[in-house]
């Protein structure tokens, strides 16, 4: 194949919407510069950004709200064409006795008294009050079913789902039309199902799940969809969409981490992470897939209700010790350029052959539908950390779906290359000489996307 080019990218001002966001965490508690961070951001085309208000933060004095830091960041983001959202929380030491760290990280309101609540409350109230008009949704607390995010219980979903109400209570008082969600990590069924049954109906507006498995493909099932799909129904959230609110891969891992138990890792497979989530995400009509996170957070320790981490895995897409991109950063330009645009899931139906020497269970394919032009994604599931590379000879049988000049786009490379007429039959739609990876790669129109 002839590589013809390279695929356009464009920053946030750039694209009025897309399906990826990142995570810009952590700032409540010192751990990563945002000032270095402002246009780098903007720099990879995504759209939205997770932002955490820090109560013990922004009152450091009874009843008095500093929220100048907490307005550079919102207003920054903005100001690039990104579109910030909360995740209230965290706790605060001035009504909180027994903190297990400095910043009340975990330590939930409702166990800590009623004085405790109400400041809670008018937190939420004063939050809400100064940022109207400049954030719509807001998600209640991190990680609930969590250890080191609830304490000093235990995960209880019941709980969980009234601080959903008391919180979405004080912030409707303000902004009547907020958007409310909820979020979890790695809770089953009947942690959802108490969670959706306790929440009034209605009251939920999105539900956003947590992802961080070692195979992407095993963390993300469509059975878990779609019965988190038909609980959200059962118990009247029938409009509350399902975003994907935090997930990674780091570029670095601590021995003993859930997503590498030898610890290490490299900048490739945290890339080709993020496309395979990305493309996952897309297939199970997840609305918002937010990448975890920004910079590696290396500022300080980084601390939880259970645990201090002196270096945690390296989540960021920017170092976090000299702020410069790592290679994802070129890998989301590609991702947010692709799922730019009006983008719906394809009912076209392909098929993938991989050649024989090549180990894989099954190819995963998906197909979707951009500006209402067809595109197919391919790729080889097999461990990231196998790095496999990029091996040649996979055919395919692709519905002749208006694609005259097939094209492949490699977006770990961000190359278009031109399919060899040879190799395209336009009668059937079958490919020849197709290049395989581990990641995926798109076949579709060369009028598809822009090309430089």
């Amino acid at each position: 194949m002839e590589i013809i080019g390279k695929l356009k990218t464009y920053r946030s001002d750039e694209l009025k919407k897309t399906r990826i966001g990142i995570g810009f965490e952590c700032v409540d508690r010192d751990l990563i510069k945002p000032e270095k961070c402002y246009d780098l951001f903007a720099e990879t085309g995504a759209k939205l950004a997770r932002c955490q208000t820090g109560w013990a933060k922004t009152e450091r004095v009874k009843g008095i709200y500093d929220f100048a830091w907490l307005d550079d960041i919102v207003d920054n983001l903005i100001a690039r064409g990104v579109t910030p959202w909360f995740n209230v929380g965290y706790g605060n030491p001035l009504y909180m006795n027994d903190v297990s760290n400095p910043t009340a990280v975990g330590c939930v309101p409702l166990f800590y008294g009623e004085e405790c609540i109400a400041a809670w409350m008018n937190f939420l109230k004063a939050t809400a009050e100064h940022f109207k008009g400049r954030i719509t949704h807001w998600e209640i607390w991190n990680e609930p079913d969590g250890v080191h995010f609830w304490y000093p219980n235990k995960p209880d979903p019941k709980a969980y789902a009234e601080l959903v109400s008391v919180s979405a209570r004080a912030i409707k008082e303000v902004i009547p039309d907020a958007r409310i969600g909820a979020c979890t990590s790695n809770s089953g069924m009947p942690y959802m199902f108490t969670l959706f049954k306790n929440i009034p109906a209605g009251e939920l507006d999105f539900y956003s799940f947590h992802s961080y498995d070692r195979i992407p493909e095993e963390s993300w099932r469509s059975e878990k969809y779609s019965k988190a799909r038909k609980l959200l129904d059962a118990f009247g959230h029938k409009n509350c969409e399902i975003w994907m609110g935090e997930g990674g891969h780091a570029s670095w891992h601590p021995v003993g981490h859930s997503q590498c138990k030898a610890g290490g890792g490299n900048e490739r497979r945290q890339a080709i992470w993020f496309l395979r989530r990305g493309m996952l995400d897309l297939a199970a009509e997840v609305k918002l897939t937010s990448f975890f996170m920004i910079a590696d957070v290396y500022e300080k320790p980084y601390e939880t209700a259970a645990k201090t981490e002196k270096k945690p895995a390296a989540h960021g897409i920017l170092n976090g010790l000299t702020y410069t991109p790592k290679k994802v950063h070129s890998v989301l330009k590609n991702l947010c350029a692709v799922l730019g645009g009006d983008i719906v899931k394809g009912e076209g139906v392909f098929h993938v052959d991989f050649p024989f020497e090549i180990f894989c269970k099954r190819p995963k394919t998906v197909s979707f539908l951009r500006n209402g032009k067809e595109i197919f994604a391919y790729w080889n599931p097999i461990p990231v950390d196998e790095d496999s590379g990029v091996r040649q000879g996979a055919s395919a049988d692709i519905p002749l779906s208006g694609i005259e000049n097939p094209v492949v786009i490699d977006l770990l490379e961000g190359t278009v290359s031109l399919i060899d007429p040879e190799d395209f039959d336009k009668e059937t739609g079958h490919i020849e000489n197709l290049p395989i990876a581990d990641y995926p790669m798109l076949i579709c129109d060369k009028d598809t996307f822009e090309c430089v």
